[in-house]
């Protein structure tokens, strides 16, 4: 004899599995949704186009793009030396869609300089991801300088007495600033500090002897170099830069532990999750490994690097504090400013 079929069994199944379906469905296309990256990116940068930072966000992105398969826009925020860019990435989600190309200025120097006007904590509010680029400084004189050494310089410094030389910079808290005043700590010599509004009038000051020295980095004196209208000192670096491998470095000829370089980074958000985080710098392992990409950013005459992002986090602690103690030195002579 036959089982009974109960009314609304069969219906019953069928809903059953139709729900669960559906279930199967939403939770396979929120999984889809998770999957970063799924919208376009973007990275700010801090300045108007056409520099340095501009240049290499728009060739990284590029590469970022073809790799993540997702748009990478670039998008300029100037203003403020920095900050109003910057702080449009402080006060962003912290979901790996908007990133900061990143710097000394902003990203190290201005909440010590002006704490008024740069209100985020570099240390805390952001989330490093990478270094893309470096570029060091070099000590540099004009070509018709008696200078052909730094031991020149710096014995010319000591014989003529206090404020004899000067030196040229891009402006009060910049890095060249920051770095010829830790210069003149680390050698134990004085010189005018003489300021200039960007490095093209300070580069052209040089050339025309205005300013003894000046440090300058070779996107703004390589040119002048090979025309042999200026000459290098000494780099900044911590190893003798590929820009120039003839030239000795500062902790070469005796200053233990100098180092002073502009670097361009991306930074995300504060508590961006790790696993964007290592997306992004899985990615940017590829897109520094292409060599279109690294012959470009070696043609704007810097050197391509990529470090970790607790190694770009050490980096920043570290800068933040020299130039913090630099410029509290500097508080307190006011001549020197």
């Amino acid at each position: 004899m036959s089982n009974p079929t109960h009314p609304g069994t069969s219906g019953s199944s069928t809903l059953r599995r139709a729900f669960g379906l559906m279930c199967l469905l939403v939770a396979t296309a929120a999984g889809a949704n998770d999957v970063y990256p799924n919208k376009p990116i973007q990275i700010i940068v801090p300045y108007p186009p056409g520099g340095a930072a501009d240049t290499t966000a728009r060739l990284v992105g590029k590469g970022l793009s073809e790799v993540l398969g997702q748009p990478v826009i670039v998008d300029n925020r100037a203003g403020a030396g920095g900050v109003v860019g910057t702080m449009r990435v402080v006060n962003a989600a912290p979901d790996g869609y908007t990133l900061l190309l990143g710097n000394p200025g902003p990203n190290a120097i201005l909440p010590s300089l002006n704490p008024e006007a740069a209100k985020y904590d570099v240390i805390k509010d952001f989330t490093p991801v990478a270094v893309l680029m470096t570029t060091p400084y070099f000590i540099t004189v004009p070509q018709a300088s008696p200078f052909t050494s730094l031991k020149d310089l710096i014995g010319a410094a000591k014989t003529k007495g206090a404020k004899s030389l000067n030196y040229g910079s891009t402006g009060n808290g910049g890095v060249s600033h920051l770095g010829s005043e830790l210069f003149k700590a680390a050698s134990g010599i004085d010189s005018v500090h003489v300021q200039y509004k960007g490095t093209a009038p300070l580069t052209l000051a040089v050339l025309s002897n205005e300013v003894d020295w000046a440090m300058l980095t070779a996107m703004d004196a390589g040119t002048h170099i090979e025309a042999g209208k200026l000459r290098y000192l000494a780099a900044t670096s911590a190893s003798r830069s590929p820009l120039s491998p003839n030239i000795p470095t500062l902790q070469e000829l005796g200053y233990k532990d100098f180092e002073v370089t502009v670097w361009y980074g991306l930074l995300a958000p504060r508590n961006t999750p790790r696993p964007i985080i290592d997306t992004l710098h899985a990615a940017l392992q590829k897109v520094m490994a292409k060599p279109d990409i690294d012959k470009a950013l070696r043609d704007t005459r810097g050197v391509p690097s990529l470090n970790t992002p607790d190694q770009f986090s050490a980096l920043i602690q570290a800068d933040f504090k020299k130039y913090a103690e630099v410029l509290k030195r500097a508080e307190k002579s006011p001549a020197n400013n």
